[in-house]
């Protein structure tokens, strides 16, 4: 088996909170998934520009992100979006998702 994901395959997973985004990231480096990125609201301006930029670029495979990387974005390379927890905001969901399918970049959504 493999730890990595095929190099076209990018995917972002959202959660509600910092302290999930984190834990999840940790938890997933730890499992051997070398290639994943936290990006929240708690973050300064200059690192969450970096890891947009990283993943926008391909650089790494999954980013674990609160709502802020949601609010204003889009990344076409995005496949796959898993949603951990309840969404405090449905209406920011349901805009982002109709951006990407409207683009046809989205292939897989899973609310978990």
């Amino acid at each position: 088996t493999t730890n990595y994901l095929p190099l076209k395959t990018s995917n972002l997973q959202h959660m509600d909170f910092k302290v999930d985004v984190e834990r999840l990231v940790k938890g997933l480096i730890k499992s051997g998934l070398k290639e994943v990125k936290a990006y929240h609201g708690g973050m300064p301006s200059e690192a969450k520009n970096k890891v947009d930029s990283q993943f926008r670029n391909k650089e790494f495979q999954v980013l674990v992100a609160t709502e802020s990387y949601e609010v204003g974005t889009h990344n076409p390379h995005v496949n796959l979006v898993l949603r951990i927890g309840c969404m405090r905001n449905m209406a920011v969901l349901v805009q982002g998702l109709v951006v990407q399918v409207e683009t046809a970049s989205l292939h897989t959504v899973l609310l978990w």
